[in-house]
């Protein structure tokens, strides 16, 4: 289960992770949300589910953060935050990953 916020929440029941990256502009970009089910399929090619849900949404967050660098609103940040999400760097997500276990 993935609870996402202004700080994310991921468990399989057994073990819990807090994620705090992420942006408020984030929430008034439409579809930004759904958008997110699309990155989780794509790091659960190579992971197994938990560890990869919980690094997707340490990216998406994280490319938030990137985006609102260089965002005036939330029409500039949805084009930022998909440059965001093109450039980011396994380093970058290793680097500023804000990743908690509970």
């Amino acid at each position: 289960m993935a609870v996402s916020g202004p700080v994310d929440f991921i468990t399989d029941g057994k073990d819990a992770f807090r994620v705090s990256n992420g942006h408020a502009l984030m929430p008034h970009v439409t579809a930004l949300g759904c958008s997110l089910n699309g990155i989780i399929a794509a790091f659960l090619v190579k992971q197994p589910a938990l560890q990869a849900t919980v690094a997707a949404m340490a990216y998406y967050g994280l490319a938030g953060e990137h985006a609102a660098k260089q965002a005036n609103g939330p029409g500039s940040f949805q084009t930022a935050f998909l440059d965001a999400l093109y450039t980011l760097s396994p380093e970058d997500l290793s680097h500023g990953a804000r990743i908690s276990v509970l």
